[in-house]
């Protein structure tokens, strides 16, 4: 998931003691609860926000409350190319928490894996994923993206 909104009632910002007024980066109380929020959205509906940057925006909500509105950023720098699929799934999971941005399917044997950092790009190397020069342009002509 690149985006995800999350309506705030004016008794969950009593609980977190904000207003809509109050809800501003700089106040730490804000800062909470943002993360609780993202952290809370990774868990429930897979929203990732490590690995890029995250964009949002506030808006009230008539009768009280507000929505927020937050967008991943996505970049990325490196694609992994992976040709079994079993080694794909293996790394799956330690990708997604790393910023997996994208998969690709190509010819039939191949899925390429966008990846935010070059850390991440090792790790799947761990499970016989292979950097590849290739480009996001090349995989949309080319190959399906499944996600």
């Amino acid at each position: 998931r690149d985006e995800m909104k999350v309506v705030l009632s004016e008794d969950d910002l009593d609980k977190m003691n904000l207003t809509y007024d109050s809800f501003d980066y700089e106040n730490p109380t804000a800062k909470r609860a943002i993360r609780d929020i993202l952290n809370k959205a990774k868990e429930e509906i897979g929203f990732i926000s490590s690995g890029g940057r995250v964009t949002l925006a506030l808006y009230p909500k008539l009768g009280g409350g507000c929505e927020l509105y937050a967008t991943r950023l996505c970049t990325i720098d490196y694609y992994v190319c992976f040709t079994q699929l079993d080694n794909f799934l293996s790394a799956k999971a330690g990708l997604e928490e790393k910023g997996i941005n994208a998969v690709w399917y190509t010819d039939g044997m191949r899925y390429y894996a966008g990846l935010p950092t070059r850390s991440a790009a090792l790790f799947a190397g761990e499970f016989g994923g292979v950097e590849a020069r290739i480009t996001e342009g090349f995989l949309k002509e080319h190959g399906k993206r499944i996600t």
